[in-house]
């Protein structure tokens, strides 16, 4: 399953159904794409931290992952999520109802473009991703490299709280976001400048992950 299907599944809220409507949540879920293409080393931010550069257009054999690498172009990392977006939300929520972990249900009083709240169907991934973030941001585990690009994600449009609503989580997800990328003093820096902007902050975290995306190939 996809890095941006993981984070689907988490932000969709237990209790409606309801996709939030944070400014961050479909930036977030580019975001996860471009990481992943980051990690299989098609893209990378190395050369400059604010922009990225296509490496290899050669296809790694998912529809998603593929027609982004086909459509995005080197840039500001922001304006390549921006590149991403468009469709990705519909694609991956048909992708997981398709594979029954998610199941629409119709609402008729909501705008048409939010007509379905969506139930997870098969909370065993849930289940299995949730224990497993609860345990990093508690403390008790490591994070592994998926996971913490995960929870550096999840930071970015303050979704940790989706996972434990607890104080001290949202400190270890800080933490994760900030140490575990070895670049992360030159992000922190553009961080701090833009932080005014919540989406362009988000932005931020996306080249700290696709720059410690090409670092944990290389040494994970």
């Amino acid at each position: 399953m996809l890095l941006a299907e993981d984070l689907l599944i988490l932000l969709i809220r237990e209790s409606t159904g309801e996709i939030p409507k944070r400014v961050g949540t479909r930036r977030v879920l580019a975001a996860a794409v471009l990481a992943e293409l980051a990690a299989a080393g098609r893209v990378t931010a190395d050369v400059d931290p604010t922009c990225l550069t296509v490496l290899d257009r050669t296809p790694l054999g998912d529809p998603v992952l593929d027609e982004a690498l086909a459509v995005i172009e080197p840039g500001p990392v922001t304006a390549v999520v921006r590149l991403v977006m468009p469709g990705l939300l519909v694609r991956l929520l048909d992708r997981l109802a398709a594979q029954g972990v998610l199941m629409p249900r119709a609402r008729r009083w909501v705008p048409v473009t939010s007509r379905f709240v969506w139930r997870v169907a098969d909370t065993t991934r849930s289940e299995q991703l949730r224990a497993q973030l609860a345990a990093v941001l508690r403390g008790q585990a490591q994070p592994d490299r998926r996971t913490a690009t995960m929870i550096a994600l999840l930071h970015a449009v303050d979704g940790v709280e989706e996972i434990v609503a607890e104080p001290a989580a949202q400190m270890r997800a800080g933490e994760i976001s900030e140490s575990h990328w070895p670049e992360g003093s030159v992000i922190k820096t553009v961080a701090e400048e833009i932080a005014p902007v919540p989406w362009v902050m988000a932005g931020a975290v996306i080249t700290v992950l696709l720059v410690g995306g090409v670092w944990l190939r290389r040494h994970g």
